[in-house]
């Protein structure tokens, strides 16, 4: 059966709010978002081959909406040839993806040279027992939190000793009894290519703000290269945390997001996040800031 104006399969109107949201038009401006974001990044990893640096670029994949972009744009890389050369992590989300680039993945003689790092700065937890103030100073901290275990991630592998590391690295073996989506990473990684969502801009800001002050560079070689994705056409941007944005080369505009704040179904995972044990450990070993004790899950069948 066809779909005809709005009506769905069961001959029922569609609600306008989702007709508004996943219009001809948002989903036009997503897939084209996609594809510049691709040719960007396809851009960039030729750069890289051509510098002939010691250590290898990752791309580092900080939030939940930053997933689906991703896929568009791996999807998109089909066409630049450049899907084979990067690795995915081994979430169901990524599935489909894999099975499309399967044969080229296969096929290719080169090897996967770009790591996909998934580090989760997940920060909605439920803090209800707080006021607004205090639940954001803990946001803040555990955003500020990532970026020093983030800023680690750009040493040698035998120097990766910061005690944030440290800590972030036992929740995972610990608490999560996981490491597959951890970033112990053997080789050198010395550029991170960093796909993100910006609404207001408070999360790239203090991610990006909490990597400067660790001594990162921001838009270089070296360092972290922001590829930020704005939503609302940048309407929605708080003037407290443009800085960055309106610095960033690679800063793409679209009318909306669609796969932003809308859950699991569309971002493809589950964020878990541990409020007790992140004021737990801010308590008793970590007085000096908040953890940031998070991760993301497949979604449950």
């Amino acid at each position: 059966m066809k779909m005809e104006g709005r009506e769905c399969l069961r001959g029922e109107s569609l609600p306008p709010a989702i007709e508004r949201e996943f219009s001809p038009e948002n989903f036009s401006a997503y897939a084209r978002m996609c594809e510049e974001l691709a040719i960007r990044i396809a851009e960039k990893i030729e750069e890289k081959e051509e510098r002939k640096d010691e250590g290898k670029c990752a791309i580092l994949l900080p939030s939940r909406g930053a997933l689906p972009i991703f896929n568009g744009v791996m999807l998109a890389m089909r066409y630049l040839g450049k899907g084979g050369k990067i690795n995915l992590p081994p979430l169901a989300c990524f599935d489909y993806v894999r099975n499309v680039l399967g044969e080229e993945r296969i096929g290719s003689q080169i090897d996967h040279n770009v790591e996909t790092l998934i580090f989760p700065f997940t920060a909605d937890g439920d803090f209800r027992s707080m006021n607004e103030d205090e639940e954001g100073k803990i946001v803040a901290g555990m955003r500020r939190f990532g970026a020093k275990v983030v800023a680690e991630l750009l040493k040698p592998p035998n120097e990766r000793d910061g005690l944030e590391y440290l800590i972030f690295s036992a929740f995972l073996e610990v608490v999560e009894g996981r490491e597959e989506i951890a970033f112990k990473q053997k080789s050198q990684i010395d550029t991170l290519l960093m796909i993100d969502t910006v609404i207001s801009g408070r999360a790239s800001f203090t991610i990006l703000e909490g990597l400067r002050e660790n001594g990162i560079r921001i838009g270089e070689w070296g360092g972290v290269i922001p590829f930020l994705v704005v939503d609302a056409n940048g309407e929605r941007l708080d003037s407290r945390f443009r800085f960055y944005v309106d610095r960033c080369p690679n800063c793409l505009r679209v009318p909306r997001i669609m796969t932003e704040d809308r859950g699991a179904a569309l971002e493809g995972v589950v964020a878990v996040l541990y409020p007790n044990l992140i004021l737990a450990a801010h308590r008793d070993i970590y007085p000096q800031g908040y953890p940031l004790f998070g991760s993301w899950h497949n979604v449950p069948s």
